[in-house]
């Protein structure tokens, strides 16, 4: 029952997996490039390119940014929501960014159901952070940005997320079996000994009727 319980659980999760992710996945590889100014050191410019690492990555999440890659034309104004709260949500759901500790590196993964649109909102991400990061970066920054690695398209979920998924699944119905068989387990230890208590108390009136009944019979 524990085992079975542990596979109902691992099939649940993967069904939630899969129906809750999108079918794509393109991810790009930047890094930030800031130019030695005056007296700057290196420790200096990696904590800076740092800083506005993750400036750019908040950025990406906001609506000027949604406004920057519609300009591209690479994809319509249609691809979102008209609604300006709806717009931000649908963004973020299908928009992750992840940086490198410590790195002026960072990835911008994006999922979609459709490979094309995907890879089009990729290549818009990029040519505004390629082209137009002065807006969220200003004017006097001497930055670039470049494109180290992609766009990667990949199937979604990957593997080893499935795996994990079924895993923790898995892991998570065996303890939840093991709650349950110990639940029931101790409501049946007290009710059986409910009963046997109610019995004991009532055996010396099974005695006291058999031997009246003794008695009885003598009698005759």
């Amino acid at each position: 029952m524990i085992i079975l319980i542990g596979v109902l659980v691992a099939a649940l999760s993967f069904v939630i997996l899969v129906v809750k992710e999108k079918k794509y996945k393109v991810s790009t590889d930047f890094l930030i490039v800031r130019n030695q100014t005056g007296n700057q050191d290196y420790y200096s410019l990696t904590k800076s390119a740092e800083y506005l690492g993750k400036v750019l990555g908040e950025s990406i999440y906001s609506e000027l940014f949604i406004g920057e890659v519609i300009k591209t034309g690479k994809v319509g104004e249609e691809f979102l929501s008209f609604d300006k709260g709806a717009r931000v949500r649908d963004w973020n759901k299908i928009i992750s960014v992840k940086r490198g500790p410590e790195l002026g590196i960072f990835s911008v993964e994006v999922t979609g159901d459709n490979q094309k649109n995907t890879i089009r909102i990729s290549q818009a991400i990029a040519d505004v952070l390629v082209n137009s990061n002065k807006i969220f970066l200003g004017e006097n920054q001497n930055v670039e940005i470049k494109v180290l690695t992609g766009p990667i398209t990949e199937n979604n979920p990957e593997l080893e997320t499935i795996a994990l998924v079924l895993v923790g699944g898995m892991i998570l119905g065996v303890l939840f079996g093991f709650i349950w068989v110990f639940f029931r387990n101790e409501i049946n230890y007290r009710t059986e000994g409910y009963y046997n208590q109610e019995e004991s108390a009532r055996k010396p009136e099974i005695v006291d009727e058999y031997e009246e009944s003794l008695r009885y019979l003598n009698e005759k």
